[in-house]
């Protein structure tokens, strides 16, 4: 995720760009394209699609950067573009494949710090869940978690009103939960059925010492009764 640094720096960049720099168009870009290209792939669920998209999304951004107002609103203003490229390509191919879209997997963003291992892991959880997830839903859970974008940022980024983002966030919070829940009644049942073998095969080994202690006691009392 960036952090207020990055947000810095990238602000500067596009600020920059927006003057004619073409150092900071290049350094924008570099930082900016795998970003962009993993946001068109949670989108259109293509490897090939999302990297033809993002080329083509890169071309509109070097056109209109001059014309961006705010350069602290770059990442939502790209974002919108990749989203739009994104919808255009997929009514594309429906037409031409008759909606049958291909699965891919996502490219991992370069470049990104993931900080603690405690914070790579939960990014590691986030993309798993996302990967069954459908492509707007995706979308907004990538931009959210991954991308550090907020709530009014992402229906600007995905040309949807605030509260459908809201919504789509909530739901998978929702099944989150759900599914945490499930998994932790699965752990409780399984360690009470482990429990309770584990206490079977006690009192079965305990029985088992007692039969064999008296067997040698009474073996003892008769071999000193004959004697």
């Amino acid at each position: 995720m960036r952090t207020e640094k990055d947000k810095v720096y990238d602000a500067w960049l596009a600020a920059s760009a927006r003057l004619g720099d073409r150092q900071a168009l290049t350094r924008l870009a570099e930082r900016w394209q795998s970003r962009l290209k993993a946001h068109a792939w949670r989108l259109t669920g293509d490897t090939e699609l999302a990297a033809d998209v993002t080329q083509e999304a890169w071309i509109q951004i070097i056109q209109g950067i001059a014309r961006l107002d705010d350069s602290n609103a770059f990442a939502a203003w790209a974002f919108r573009i990749v989203s739009r490229r994104c919808a255009r390509a997929i009514r594309h191919r429906q037409r031409q494949r008759a909606g049958v879209a291909a699965l891919g997997r996502e490219p991992e963003p370069q470049g990104l710090d993931a900080g603690s291992s405690e914070n790579g892991a939960d990014l590691a959880m986030v993309r798993a869940a996302m990967a069954e997830l459908p492509t707007d839903q995706r979308a907004a859970l990538g931009l959210f978690y991954l991308e550090g974008l907020r709530i009014a940022e992402i229906a600007v980024a995905l040309d949807t009103p605030p509260g459908t983002i809201k919504t789509r966030l909530a739901n998978e919070v929702v099944n989150q939960q759900s599914f945490r829940d499930s998994e932790t009644a699965s752990g409780k049942a399984r360690e009470r059925r482990h429990s309770t073998s584990i206490s079977s095969e006690r009192n079965a080994a305990g029985g088992r010492f007692r039969s064999s202690r008296r067997a040698c006691l009474s073996a003892s009392v008769d071999c000193v009764l004959g004697a």
